[in-house]
C-alpha cells in the first residue's frame, strides 16, 4: 500500500492490532487522516469488505468528507472495486448507523422498517403537540383538589416534564418516568416541636420574660400551638409558619427560643418536602401522558426521532447478540457521545473498536453529549495494567486488549500559537495537568501566510464588566448594548487594518462567536467600514423580511381577511403602498364598518387613492385572486414560485442589498414546502401553520447559504460551526459574555 507521511503517534494508531484503540487527538493533530488510513488497513490488509467496517462521525457533512477521502485513496491505490463498494459502507452519523440496524433487524422484532426520521424541528413541533394534548388530558382527569396545584405550577410542571422527558430519553428511557423518595413522616417533627413548646412554657414560668422581644416571641409560641392543630403540607399553611418564627437577637433570645425555632423550621421543611413529593407525583402523571401522546403521534405518522433510533437500535443489537455484518467500528468525535450511544457501540461487540476524540473539544452538551464518557472510558483502560506516567504518553494494556495513543503534533497552527495555547490551557485557570500539550509540526509561520504577522495572539479588552444575561433590564442592559457596540467596532477596526494595511484578504479572516445572537452587530460594524462579511448559519431564518413577506402573501391565499397578512404585503416591496394609501384604506374600513382590510380594498371609491397606489392594489387583488385558484392543487413549491413571479418578488429581492441571500432565502421556503408536502400533503394552510410554529418554538434555522468557497468575504460564525475549519486569522469575540448558569428547575440522574 502506498504510504503517506505520518508521525510515529499517527502510525501507532493506524497499525494497532488491539481490539480496543483509544486515540486522544489534540486540535489539528490529523485525526481524520488516522481514521482514513486505519480504515484502509482494515479493508486492504485484513481483507475486510467496506460493508464490514463502520465509521461513525458527528455530522452528515463530516461523514461525507470521510467517505470522499477514503474513496480518493482507494482510487489512487487502484482499488476501484472497493471504491465502488464504499457506497454501501456503514459510514455516517450515529443515527444513520442506528437507522441501518433497525431497518435490517427491526421487522423480525415487530418494528416497522419503512419509518421516516424526524429532524429536530419536526420533533419539537410534534412534542409540543403532545405536550398540549397531555396537559389538556391531565386537567380533565385530575380531581378537584389537584386543580389548584396545577394552576399554581402550570408553567413549572410543563417545563419540568419537557426537560425530564428529553433528558431521560437521551439517557435511554423508552417511556420516561421520574423516581423520587417516599414523603417523609412529619409525626416525629410535630412531637419535637410540641416538646420544645412545653419546655419553653416551663422556662417562662420559672424565669419570666426579660424584654419586649421575648414577650413577642412567646406570643408567637402560643399561636404556634394553635397552628400545630391544623398543620398540613399546603403552601398557605407553611407560609403561615413563617410569621411564627421567633426573632433571635441576643444570646438570651437564642437560649430561650433556639430550640423552638429549630423544631419549627425542621417541621416546615418536612411539610414542604411532603408537598413537593405530591407535586412530583403530578408531574409524573403528566410525564407519562406526554410520553403516551408523543408515541401515538409518531406511530400515526410512522416516524422516529433521534432518541428512538438509539433506544430501539440498542434493544435490537442486544436481542440479536452482536454486530451482525459489522466487524470493525471507528468512532470519531468520541468526546461528544453519551452513555446510550456508547451502549450501542458496546452491544455491537465488533472485533475492533477505535475511538478518536479530545476531551477538551467537547461542545455539544446542549444536545446531551457527555464528555465525562470520554474520561471514564479512558480511566477504564488503566485497570488493565499500569497507568501511564502522563496523558501525553502512549500506553498498551498488559493483556494486549487495548492501546492508548495520544496525538499531540498539531499540523494546523504555527509554533508561536501552539506555545500560547499550551501556556493558557495548561494553567490552573483552565485544564491544568489534564491538558495534553501540543507540539507544532513545523517551524516558522503557516505556509498559507499572505499578510504580515505580528504577535501570535492578541487580547483586546472592552470595558470592565461582563455582559448581563439576555432579558436583563435597566441601566445594565443599556451598558451591555454600549459594550457590545464598542466590541463590534473594535473587531471591525482590527479587521479593517488586517485587510487594508497588513496585506490579508477578507477571506483569510474568521470571526467566531460563542453564539450568533448578536452577529448582526458585528456584520453592521464591518459593513460601515467597507468590509464584506457573511454570516454562516446563524439563526432567525423565519424572521427575515423576505420570508415574512412571502409567507404573508401565501397566508392571503387561504385567509384574505387576515389584516396582519394584508398589511404586511401592502407595505412590502411587492406592493409598496404609500403611507397615505394605507391611511386611506384604514379610514375606508372604519367608515364602512367593514370586517377586514380586504373588504375595504373592494369597497374603495375610484378616486380615493393616488393613481400609483390604485394600480398597485389592483395588481395585488388580481394576483391573489388567480393564485387562490392555483392553491387548490398540489405542488406547494410551484405555487410559491408562481406567487413570487406574480408580484416580481424575485426581481425585487435581487435588486435589494444582499439580493442573492434574500432570493436564496425565498427559494429555501420552496425546498421546505417540498419536504412538508412529501410527508403531510399539499395543504397550504397546514404548511403555513408549520412554518409559523417552527419560528415560534425555536427559530434556530439558518439562512440559505449562498457563499462560494473562494468568495473574498470575512466569515462570521459560531464556535460550533467553526469546528474542523482552518483560517489564517481568527478573531474570537464576545468572550466577556459569560455563559448562563444552570437554570433548570430539575436536576436529573440518568436513572430518573
Amino acid at each position: 500500500m502506498a504510504e503517506i507521511r505520518m508521525t510515529p503517534q499517527q502510525l501507532s494508531a493506524v497499525e494497532a492490532t488491539e481490539p480496543l484503540v483509544f486515540v486522544s487527538a489534540g486540535a489539528g493533530s490529523g485525526k481524520t487522516s488516522v481514521l482514513v488510513e486505519r480504515y484502509l488497513r482494515l479493508v486492504l490488509e485484513r481483507g475486510c469488505s467496506p460493508r464490514e467496517v463502520g465509521a461513525v462521525t458527528f455530522t452528515r457533512k463530516a461523514a461525507g468528507e470521510l467517505r470522499a477521502r477514503i474513496r480518493s485513496r482507494l482510487i489512487i491505490l487502484g482499488r476501484l472495486d472497493l471504491a465502488a463498494e464504499l457506497d454501501q459502507a456503514p459510514i455516517g452519523t450515529i443515527h444513520s448507523l442506528c437507522a441501518r440496524i433497525i431497518r435490517s433487524e427491526g421487522l423480525a422484532h415487530g418494528l416497522q422498517t419503512d419509518f421516516r426520521v424526524l429532524d429536530e424541528s419536526e420533533a419539537a413541533i410534534l412534542l409540543d403537540d403532545a405536550l398540549e394534548r397531555a396537559w389538556s388530558r391531565l386537567i380533565a382527569d385530575s380531581p378537584a383538589e389537584d386543580l389548584e396545584t396545577l394552576a399554581r405550577y402550570a408553567g413549572l410542571l410543563r417545563t419540568v416534564a419537557l426537560d425530564a422527558f428529553r433528558g431521560l430519553r437521551a439517557a435511554g428511557h423508552r417511556n420516561p418516568v421520574l423516581s423520587f423518595p417516599n414523603p417523609p413522616d412529619a409525626a416525629e417533627a410535630v412531637s419535637r416541636l410540641r416538646s420544645a413548646l412545653d419546655r419553653l412554657d416551663e422556662e417562662v414560668s420559672a424565669h419570666g420574660l426579660p424584654n419586649p422581644t421575648s414577650r413577642n416571641n412567646y406570643r408567637k409560641a402560643l399561636t404556634c400551638r394553635e397552628w400545630l392543630s391544623v398543620c398540613r403540607p399546603e403552601p398557605s399553611v407553611i407560609q403561615k409558619a413563617a410569621e411564627l418564627v421567633p426573632h433571635m437577637s441576643g444570646e438570651k433570645a437564642k437560649a430561650l427560643f433556639g430550640e423552638t425555632k429549630a423544631a419549627l423550621v425542621d417541621l416546615c421543611r418536612l411539610l414542604g418536602e411532603q408537598y413537593l413529593v405530591g407535586v412530583a407525583r403530578m408531574a409524573n402523571i403528566f410525564l407519562r401522558g406526554l410520553g403516551a401522546e408523543y408515541a401515538q403521534l409518531k406511530a400515526a405518522r410512522n416516524v422516529l426521532d433521534f432518541s428512538d433510533l438509539e433506544i430501539e437500535a440498542l434493544a435490537l443489537v442486544k436481542a440479536h447478540g452482536g454486530a451482525g455484518q459489522l466487524v470493525h467500528l471507528l468512532v470519531d468525535e468520541f468526546q461528544d457521545t453519551n452513555e446510550l450511544q456508547c451502549g450501542v457501540f458496546d452491544a455491537l461487540a465488533p472485533a475492533s473498536l477505535t475511538t478518536v476524540g479530545d476531551y477538551h473539544q467537547s461542545i455539544y452538551g446542549f444536545r446531551y453529549a457527555d464528555c465525562e464518557v470520554f474520561r471514564s472510558r479512558r480511566e477504564r483502560l488503566w485497570a488493565d495494567g499500569h497507568r501511564p506516567q502522563s496523558l501525553s504518553a502512549p500506553w498498551t494494556a498488559s493483556s494486549g486488549a487495548a492501546r492508548y495513543v495520544p496525538l499531540s503534533v498539531s499540523f494546523r497552527s504555527a509554533p508561536a500559537l501552539v506555545e500560547v495555547v499550551n501556556h493558557l490551557f495548561s494553567s490552573d485557570a483552565f485544564f491544568g495537568e489534564e491538558f495534553e500539550p501540543l507540539a507544532a509540526a513545523r517551524d516558522g509561520r503557516p505556509q498559507c501566510r499572505i499578510g504580515t504577522v505580528g504577535p501570535a495572539a492578541e487580547l483586546h479588552a472592552v470595558g470592565t464588566e461582563a455582559t448581563p444575561s439576555e432579558g436583563s433590564e435597566g441601566p445594565a442592559k443599556v451598558e451591555a448594548a454600549a459594550l457590545l457596540g464598542a466590541e463590534a467596532g473594535l473587531v471591525a477596526d482590527r479587521v479593517h487594518r488586517l485587510v487594508t494595511q497588513e496585506g490579508w484578504r477578507a477571506r483569510d479572516v474568521a470571526i467566531l462567536l460563542r453564539k450568533t445572537t448578536h452577529a448582526r452587530d458585528y456584520l453592521a460594524a464591518l459593513e460601515r467600514r467597507g468590509i464584506d462579511a457573511y454570516l454562516i448559519g446563524g439563526r432567525g431564518y423565519f424572521r427575515q423580511d423576505e420570508v415574512s413577506d412571502l409567507t404573508a402573501l401565501l397566508r392571503l391565499l387561504v385567509e384574505p381577511h387576515s389584516d396582519l397578512a394584508l398589511a404586511t404585503v401592502l407595505r412590502s416591496p411587492m406592493v409598496a403602498l404609500s403611507d397615505d394609501g394605507l391611511l386611506r384604506l384604514g379610514r375606508q374600513r372604519r367608515k364602512g364598518r367593514l370586517a377586514s382590510l380586504w373588504d375595504a380594498l373592494a369597497d374603495l371609491p375610484g378616486n380615493t387613492l393616488e393613481e400609483a397606489d390604485a394600480l398597485r392594489i389592483q395588481r395585488l387583488v388580481e394576483a391573489v385572486t388567480a393564485l387562490r385558484l392555483r392553491a387548490l392543487h398540489p405542488g406547494l413549491s410551484i405555487l410559491i414560485e408562481d406567487a413570487m413571479q406574480a408580484l416580481d418578488l424575485d426581481l425585487l429581492l435581487l435588486g435589494a442589498p444582499g439580493g442573492r441571500r434574500r432570493l436564496a432565502n425565498a427559494r429555501k421556503l420552496m425546498r421546505l414546502a417540498d419536504d412538508f408536502e412529501e410527508v403531510e400533503g399539499p395543504e397550504l394552510a397546514a404548511f403555513l401553520d408549520y412554518i409559523e410554529r417552527r419560528g415560534e418554538l425555536d427559530d434556530r434555522e439558518g439562512e440559505a447559504n449562498v457563499l462560494a468557497e473562494d468568495e473574498d468575504v470575512v466569515r462570521v460564525m459560531s464556535v460550533h460551526q467553526a469546528k474542523g475549519l482552518e483560517f489564517p486569522v481568527v478573531i474570537v469575540a464576545g468572550l466577556g459574555e459569560l455563559p448562563a448558569g444552570e437554570s433548570s428547575s430539575l436536576t436529573l440522574t440518568p436513572d430518573g
